[in-house]
């Protein structure tokens, strides 16, 4: 949206709304986008004393005139009443993550489902709500198949639900508690105890993109877990792709704009998965190996050492030859841009040919002429070493075919499960960002927090 039609869009009084979980990083971006487009706001915060958030949601553009926090928590469900009074859409965000175990509740589940029952009663009980949508998780839409077989169906849908007697190694509370949440919200919509209220739920994908938190978004971090070398954020990856089959993904502002969309639909109602890119952890690996360097450092040097095709004194020659003849793009341009890598490299290109050297310098003289690699010991021809070169293993590898073993994150399961889910789109709604874009994003925001 450009500056004018922003003004224009602010300028515009819309309803007012409710959002639930303001300090959270979809609830943030919620009650700015929804700021911008003229609603006035109604936030809960759980501790109106935490001043980094009630600072971040008060500092936002239109603040000052039309936003409005409440200090309200899941596990003080009755607190949501004075929020929700007098809105018209309820945007149901917040979610326990940890349990408080000196809550009437005995797990983050029960705390949970109460908290979708206190929402509706709250906003039947005020008269002016029509709508509540929830933001719920595509963890409570797996394809597992549903007759006893092992394995996955070939689709994911919004028929898909994760079955509730799972054992789960990691993240079984949130599993749980996202489903049965969802559950209860969409029976809440189609018995007569809902009075008429509409319902809808957004299962949402893993949310990716920039923040205005002051810190990265664990859902980022998980996406950015492979070039961060990050083993906890990355088997809470493993762990999605292995509940799903495949990584569902979304932009952070497809997914508050699809909850707009959503209150600003005529009429709607029901279950809707949101997700614009549906990957593989090697996909996302393939691209980190196709435009960031230093993901080789992390991912192809350890599989070699760790397989014996090289030794670590050759490891920055053997990645240098490796980038040259496996990438199909600008190979020096795509290697070397990084300081690091490029002088590295060639501080160990005893094994590699004359040709390759003189080219590599002439580029970087260009961009770096004080760079130590065009300085006259690297300016004489090199012999090429036998050592590697001549390796059976080294060729099949430089040559893009597959080694005995798959490298780090670039391996897994192949699952051929389609992304059949097209209710949102069939309704209007357009996603505006791809895979690409959202992880363009996600790193953009990682640099800015000093972690790339």
């Amino acid at each position: 949206m450009h500056n004018r039609e922003r003004e224009m869009e602010s300028g515009r009084k819309k309803g007012k709304v409710c959002v639930t979980g303001g300090g959270s990083y979809l609830g943030s971006s919620m009650v700015n986008i929804l700021l911008e487009k003229g609603y006035t706001v109604h936030s809960t915060l759980r501790n109106l004393n935490d001043e980094s958030k009630v600072r971040l949601l008060k500092g936002l553009p239109n603040a000052e005139e039309r936003l409005v926090l409440f200090e309200a928590d899941i596990y003080r469900p009755q607190e949501y009443e004075s929020a929700i009074q007098g809105c018209e859409i309820v945007f149901h965000v917040a979610t326990p993550y940890q349990h408080q175990f000196d809550s009437q509740f005995k797990n983050t589940t029960e705390a949970a489902v109460e908290g979708v029952r206190a929402i509706v009663r709250h906003s039947i009980k005020s008269g002016t709500v029509r709508r509540v949508i929830y933001t719920a998780s595509v963890v409570a839409a797996s394809p597992l198949k549903d007759d006893g077989a092992a394995g996955f169906k070939d689709f994911i849908d919004e028929t898909c639900w994760t079955p509730l007697d799972l054992s789960l190694d990691l993240h079984n509370g949130y599993v749980n508690s996202k489903t049965e949440a969802e559950r209860e919200l969409l029976s809440c919509g189609s018995n007569e105890n809902g009075r008429g209220l509409e319902v809808v739920s957004l299962a949402c994908g893993l949310v990716g993109g920039d923040t205005l938190l002051s810190y990265t978004p664990l859902s980022v971090s998980m996406l950015l877990s492979q070039l961060q070398d990050n083993e906890a954020t990355y088997q809470s990856l493993k762990f999605l792709e292995d509940l799903i089959g495949k990584i569902p993904v979304a932009h952070i502002h497809d997914v508050c704009e699809a909850h707009i969309f959503c209150a600003e639909t005529p009429s709607i109602n029901g279950r809707f998965l949101v997700a614009s890119s549906f990957s593989s952890t090697a996909d996302l690996a393939n691209y980190y190996l196709q435009t960031h360097p230093q993901f080789h450092l992390k991912n192809i040097l350890p599989h070699l050492l760790a397989n014996g095709i090289m030794h670590n004194s050759d490891s920055y020659c053997l990645l240098f030859l490796f980038i040259q003849y496996s990438l199909h793009s600008s190979p020096v341009r795509n290697s070397c841009c990084n300081l690091k890598i490029r002088t590295e490299v060639l501080s160990y290109c005893s094994i590699a040919d004359a040709g390759h050297i003189a080219s590599l310098q002439s580029y970087i003289a260009v961009f770096d002429p004080h760079s130590y690699c065009t300085t006259p010991r690297y300016q004489h021809g090199l012999n090429i070493s036998t050592m590697f070169y001549n390796s059976a293993r080294l060729k099949k590898f430089l040559r893009g075919t597959k080694p005995d073993t798959q490298p780090r994150y670039l391996g897994g399961s192949k699952r051929d499960i389609k992304w059949a889910s097209t209710k949102l789109t069939d309704k209007g709604f357009v996603y505006k960002h791809d895979l690409k874009m959202i992880l363009a994003d996600c790193i953009k925001c990682a640099k800015r927090m000093g972690e790339l």
